[in-house]
Protein backbone atom coordinates (compact mmCIF):
# COMPACT_ATOMS: atom_id res chain seq x y z
CA UNK A 1 0.00 0.00 0.00
CA UNK A 2 1.51 3.38 -0.98
CA UNK A 3 1.92 6.03 1.70
CA UNK A 4 -0.64 8.80 2.02
CA UNK A 5 1.71 11.26 0.37
CA UNK A 6 2.16 8.88 -2.56
CA UNK A 7 -1.58 8.25 -2.82
CA UNK A 8 -2.21 12.00 -2.91
CA UNK A 9 -0.34 12.16 -6.24
CA UNK A 10 -2.84 9.76 -7.81
CA UNK A 11 -5.42 11.72 -9.86
CA UNK A 12 -7.65 8.64 -9.72
CA UNK A 13 -7.30 8.06 -5.99
CA UNK A 14 -10.98 7.28 -5.47
CA UNK A 15 -10.88 4.59 -8.17
CA UNK A 16 -7.61 3.20 -6.82
CA UNK A 17 -9.08 3.03 -3.32
CA UNK A 18 -12.15 1.27 -4.69
CA UNK A 19 -9.90 -1.38 -6.27
CA UNK A 20 -8.10 -1.96 -2.97
CA UNK A 21 -11.39 -1.95 -1.12
CA UNK A 22 -12.73 -4.60 -3.47
CA UNK A 23 -9.87 -6.88 -2.46
CA UNK A 24 -10.76 -6.36 1.19
CA UNK A 25 -14.42 -7.02 0.45
CA UNK A 26 -13.56 -10.26 -1.34
CA UNK A 27 -11.58 -11.32 1.74
CA UNK A 28 -14.63 -10.76 3.95
CA UNK A 29 -13.54 -7.41 5.40
CA UNK A 30 -16.15 -4.65 5.56
CA UNK A 31 -14.37 -2.01 7.67
CA UNK A 32 -11.00 -0.39 7.02
CA UNK A 33 -9.37 1.57 9.85
CA UNK A 34 -8.19 4.25 7.42
CA UNK A 35 -7.78 6.94 6.10
CA UNK A 36 -5.62 9.35 8.06
CA UNK A 37 -7.13 12.86 8.08
CA UNK A 38 -4.34 14.38 10.16
CA UNK A 39 -2.59 17.48 8.86
CA UNK A 40 1.19 17.44 9.42
CA UNK A 41 2.57 20.96 8.90
CA UNK A 42 5.54 21.13 6.55
CA UNK A 43 7.71 22.62 9.28
CA UNK A 44 7.12 19.52 11.44
CA UNK A 45 7.18 16.89 8.72
CA UNK A 46 9.05 13.72 9.65
CA UNK A 47 9.51 14.93 13.23
CA UNK A 48 5.89 13.88 13.70
CA UNK A 49 6.45 10.27 14.79
CA UNK A 50 3.01 8.71 14.26
CA UNK A 51 2.18 10.22 10.85
CA UNK A 52 4.81 12.43 9.24
CA UNK A 53 7.73 10.06 9.81
CA UNK A 54 6.00 7.49 7.62
CA UNK A 55 4.38 9.84 5.09
CA UNK A 56 0.94 8.68 6.15
CA UNK A 57 -0.68 12.12 5.71
CA UNK A 58 -2.28 13.22 2.44
CA UNK A 59 -0.72 16.65 2.66
CA UNK A 60 0.73 19.39 4.81
CA UNK A 61 -2.35 21.63 4.66
CA UNK A 62 -5.91 20.95 5.85
CA UNK A 63 -7.19 21.29 2.28
CA UNK A 64 -4.79 18.64 0.94
CA UNK A 65 -5.31 16.32 3.92
CA UNK A 66 -9.08 16.53 3.61
CA UNK A 67 -9.14 16.06 -0.16
CA UNK A 68 -7.00 12.92 -0.07
CA UNK A 69 -8.77 11.39 2.91
CA UNK A 70 -12.19 11.96 1.36
CA UNK A 71 -11.19 10.45 -2.00
CA UNK A 72 -9.83 7.36 -0.24
CA UNK A 73 -12.88 7.10 2.01
CA UNK A 74 -15.33 7.36 -0.88
CA UNK A 75 -13.40 4.77 -2.86
CA UNK A 76 -13.67 2.34 0.04
CA UNK A 77 -17.40 3.00 0.31
CA UNK A 78 -17.76 2.44 -3.43
CA UNK A 79 -16.33 -1.03 -2.82
CA UNK A 80 -18.70 -1.72 0.08
CA UNK A 81 -16.06 -1.22 2.78
CA UNK A 82 -16.66 1.31 5.52
CA UNK A 83 -13.69 3.67 6.05
CA UNK A 84 -12.58 5.05 9.41
CA UNK A 85 -11.35 8.64 9.45
CA UNK A 86 -8.66 9.24 12.05
CA UNK A 87 -7.21 10.47 14.45
CA UNK A 88 -9.73 13.06 15.70
CA UNK A 89 -9.16 15.89 16.49
CA UNK A 90 -5.78 15.51 14.75
CA UNK A 91 -2.30 14.33 15.74
CA UNK A 92 -0.28 16.11 13.09
CA UNK A 93 1.40 18.56 15.44
CA UNK A 94 2.62 16.18 18.13
CA UNK A 95 6.09 14.65 18.06
CA UNK A 96 5.58 11.48 20.12
CA UNK A 97 3.80 8.34 18.93
CA UNK A 98 0.93 7.67 21.35
CA UNK A 99 1.43 3.92 20.87
CA UNK A 100 5.00 4.11 22.09
CA UNK A 101 5.29 6.99 24.53
CA UNK A 102 3.37 9.21 26.95
CA UNK A 103 5.60 12.22 26.26
CA UNK A 104 5.54 14.61 23.33
CA UNK A 105 1.85 13.88 22.73
CA UNK A 106 0.31 17.27 23.56
CA UNK A 107 -0.92 19.62 20.85
CA UNK A 108 -0.61 23.00 22.54
CA UNK A 109 -1.98 24.88 19.52
CA UNK A 110 -5.31 23.18 18.77
CA UNK A 111 -8.57 24.87 19.76
CA UNK A 112 -12.22 24.14 18.97
CA UNK A 113 -11.88 26.30 15.84
CA UNK A 114 -8.59 24.77 14.69
CA UNK A 115 -8.19 24.74 10.87
CA UNK A 116 -6.84 21.19 11.25
CA UNK A 117 -10.40 20.09 12.04
CA UNK A 118 -11.44 20.87 8.46
CA UNK A 119 -10.42 17.46 7.01
CA UNK A 120 -12.64 15.74 9.57
CA UNK A 121 -15.52 18.12 8.83
CA UNK A 122 -15.07 17.50 5.10
CA UNK A 123 -15.22 13.73 5.57
CA UNK A 124 -18.19 13.87 7.94
CA UNK A 125 -20.07 16.03 5.46
CA UNK A 126 -19.01 13.60 2.75
CA UNK A 127 -20.66 10.64 4.47
CA UNK A 128 -18.10 9.21 6.88
CA UNK A 129 -19.77 6.87 9.38
CA UNK A 130 -16.80 5.92 11.58
CA UNK A 131 -14.33 8.30 13.24
CA UNK A 132 -11.36 7.18 15.30
CA UNK A 133 -10.58 9.39 18.30
CA UNK A 134 -6.90 9.71 19.17
CA UNK A 135 -5.26 9.60 22.59
CA UNK A 136 -3.18 12.80 22.41
CA UNK A 137 -3.73 15.76 24.73
CA UNK A 138 -5.17 19.15 23.75
CA UNK A 139 -4.72 21.51 26.71
CA UNK A 140 -6.52 24.45 25.07
CA UNK A 141 -9.60 22.27 24.61
CA UNK A 142 -9.48 20.01 27.68
CA UNK A 143 -6.67 20.56 30.12
CA UNK A 144 -7.39 17.44 32.13
CA UNK A 145 -8.08 14.49 29.83
CA UNK A 146 -6.72 13.00 26.58
CA UNK A 147 -9.05 13.22 23.61
CA UNK A 148 -10.59 9.75 23.88
CA UNK A 149 -11.59 10.29 27.53
CA UNK A 150 -12.77 13.88 27.01
CA UNK A 151 -16.49 14.53 26.82
CA UNK A 152 -15.65 18.03 25.62
CA UNK A 153 -13.98 16.49 22.57
CA UNK A 154 -15.99 13.33 21.82
CA UNK A 155 -19.46 14.67 22.62
CA UNK A 156 -18.96 18.43 22.57
CA UNK A 157 -16.84 18.78 19.44
CA UNK A 158 -17.34 15.62 17.39
CA UNK A 159 -20.99 14.94 18.06
CA UNK A 160 -22.62 18.25 18.95
CA UNK A 161 -20.53 20.81 17.06
CA UNK A 162 -19.76 18.68 13.99
CA UNK A 163 -23.10 16.91 14.03
CA UNK A 164 -21.52 13.45 13.80
CA UNK A 165 -23.90 10.67 14.80
CA UNK A 166 -21.92 7.73 13.47
CA UNK A 167 -19.56 5.36 15.25
CA UNK A 168 -16.77 6.78 17.40
CA UNK A 169 -13.97 4.27 17.94
CA UNK A 170 -10.79 4.55 20.00
CA UNK A 171 -7.23 4.22 18.86
CA UNK A 172 -5.50 1.38 20.70
CA UNK A 173 -6.13 1.40 24.45
CA UNK A 174 -4.47 -1.96 25.20
CA UNK A 175 -0.77 -1.61 24.54
CA UNK A 176 -0.57 2.15 23.92
CA UNK A 177 1.74 3.99 26.29
CA UNK A 178 -0.41 7.12 26.11
CA UNK A 179 -3.10 5.49 28.27
CA UNK A 180 -0.88 3.26 30.40
CA UNK A 181 -1.53 5.32 33.54
CA UNK A 182 -5.27 4.59 33.32
CA UNK A 183 -6.43 1.24 34.76
CA UNK A 184 -7.33 -1.17 31.96
CA UNK A 185 -11.02 -1.44 32.77
CA UNK A 186 -11.43 2.32 33.04
CA UNK A 187 -10.02 2.84 29.55
CA UNK A 188 -13.23 1.39 28.13
CA UNK A 189 -15.72 2.96 30.51
CA UNK A 190 -14.16 6.41 30.24
CA UNK A 191 -14.42 6.38 26.46
CA UNK A 192 -18.07 5.31 26.58
CA UNK A 193 -18.78 7.99 29.17
CA UNK A 194 -17.15 10.57 26.89
CA UNK A 195 -19.60 9.65 24.13
CA UNK A 196 -17.77 6.88 22.28
CA UNK A 197 -19.01 3.55 20.95
CA UNK A 198 -16.30 0.97 20.24
CA UNK A 199 -13.10 0.31 22.17
CA UNK A 200 -10.11 -0.97 20.21
CA UNK A 201 -7.37 -2.89 22.01
CA UNK A 202 -4.23 -4.48 20.58
CA UNK A 203 -2.53 -7.65 21.73
CA UNK A 204 0.79 -6.38 23.19
CA UNK A 205 2.53 -9.53 21.96
CA UNK A 206 1.73 -8.92 18.30
CA UNK A 207 2.80 -6.37 15.70
CA UNK A 208 6.44 -6.37 16.80
CA UNK A 209 9.29 -7.43 14.54
CA UNK A 210 12.96 -7.28 15.51
CA UNK A 211 12.25 -4.75 18.23
CA UNK A 212 10.33 -2.38 15.93
CA UNK A 213 6.63 -1.71 16.14
CA UNK A 214 4.85 -0.49 13.02
CA UNK A 215 2.88 2.74 13.57
CA UNK A 216 -0.36 0.89 12.84
CA UNK A 217 0.39 -1.65 15.61
CA UNK A 218 -2.54 -0.54 17.71
CA UNK A 219 -4.93 -0.43 14.78
CA UNK A 220 -4.08 -3.33 12.49
CA UNK A 221 -4.37 -6.45 14.59
CA UNK A 222 -7.09 -5.93 17.09
CA UNK A 223 -9.93 -7.09 19.29
CA UNK A 224 -13.02 -4.89 19.38
CA UNK A 225 -15.35 -4.34 22.31
CA UNK A 226 -18.75 -3.16 21.05
CA UNK A 227 -20.42 -0.34 22.96
CA UNK A 228 -23.04 1.01 20.54
CA UNK A 229 -25.05 0.27 17.44
CA UNK A 230 -24.61 3.34 15.30
CA UNK A 231 -23.84 1.15 12.29
CA UNK A 232 -26.42 -1.45 13.25
CA UNK A 233 -23.69 -4.04 13.91
CA UNK A 234 -22.76 -4.07 17.61
CA UNK A 235 -21.06 -7.47 17.42
CA UNK A 236 -17.52 -6.82 16.15
CA UNK A 237 -14.77 -9.28 15.40
CA UNK A 238 -11.29 -9.01 13.91
CA UNK A 239 -10.61 -10.20 10.40
CA UNK A 240 -6.91 -10.92 10.61
CA UNK A 241 -4.49 -11.85 7.88
CA UNK A 242 -5.80 -9.53 5.18
CA UNK A 243 -3.58 -6.48 5.58
CA UNK A 244 -3.12 -3.80 8.24
CA UNK A 245 -5.86 -1.70 9.79
CA UNK A 246 -8.80 -3.80 8.61
CA UNK A 247 -11.56 -5.69 10.43
CA UNK A 248 -15.02 -7.10 9.95
CA UNK A 249 -18.25 -6.16 11.69
CA UNK A 250 -20.77 -8.97 12.06
CA UNK A 251 -24.50 -8.24 12.14
CA UNK A 252 -26.43 -8.91 15.32
CA UNK A 253 -30.20 -9.54 15.60
CA UNK A 254 -32.21 -6.34 16.04
CA UNK A 255 -33.55 -7.39 19.44
CA UNK A 256 -30.01 -7.77 20.76
CA UNK A 257 -29.01 -4.44 19.21
CA UNK A 258 -31.73 -2.64 21.12
CA UNK A 259 -30.70 -4.27 24.38
CA UNK A 260 -27.04 -3.57 23.79
CA UNK A 261 -27.78 0.06 23.01
CA UNK A 262 -29.88 0.52 26.13
CA UNK A 263 -27.26 -1.08 28.36
CA UNK A 264 -24.44 1.00 26.87
CA UNK A 265 -26.50 4.15 27.32
CA UNK A 266 -27.37 3.37 30.92
CA UNK A 267 -23.82 2.47 31.89
CA UNK A 268 -21.85 4.94 29.86
CA UNK A 269 -23.86 8.07 29.26
CA UNK A 270 -26.70 7.99 31.70
CA UNK A 271 -30.33 8.13 30.61
CA UNK A 272 -31.16 10.42 27.73
CA UNK A 273 -34.40 12.28 27.40
CA UNK A 274 -36.77 10.68 24.85
CA UNK A 275 -35.94 11.78 21.34
CA UNK A 276 -32.46 13.05 22.24
CA UNK A 277 -30.72 11.10 19.49
CA UNK A 278 -33.28 12.05 16.83
CA UNK A 279 -32.94 15.68 17.88
CA UNK A 280 -29.20 15.45 17.41
CA UNK A 281 -29.70 13.94 13.96
CA UNK A 282 -31.98 16.85 13.10
CA UNK A 283 -29.31 19.32 14.18
CA UNK A 284 -26.75 17.52 12.03
CA UNK A 285 -29.02 17.51 8.99
CA UNK A 286 -30.12 21.12 9.30
CA UNK A 287 -26.74 22.56 10.19
CA UNK A 288 -23.83 20.55 8.73
CA UNK A 289 -20.24 21.57 9.56
CA UNK A 290 -19.72 23.53 6.35
CA UNK A 291 -22.89 25.55 6.94
CA UNK A 292 -21.65 26.65 10.32
CA UNK A 293 -18.54 28.06 8.69
CA UNK A 294 -16.23 27.10 11.53
CA UNK A 295 -14.17 24.67 9.48
CA UNK A 296 -14.32 25.59 5.78
CA UNK A 297 -14.23 22.28 3.94
CA UNK A 298 -13.62 23.62 0.45
CA UNK A 299 -14.73 21.98 -2.80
Amino acid sequence: MPSGLEQAKDPQLRASAKARGSELKQAGVNVNLAPVADTVPAEIGRANEPIGKWGREYGSTPAAAGKGALAFARGMQDAGVEPTVKHFPGIGRITGNTDLTATGISDTVATTTDPHLAPFAKNIEGGTRIVMVGSAHYPKIDGEKPALFSRKIVTGMLRDEMGFDGVAITDDVGAAKAVSATPVGERATKFIAAGGDIVLTADPGRGEHHGHRHPDHGEGRSRLRPAGDRLGHPGAHPQGGHGPAALRLSPTPRSRRRGSSRRASARGRGRRAPGARSARRSRAASCPPAARGRWPVGP
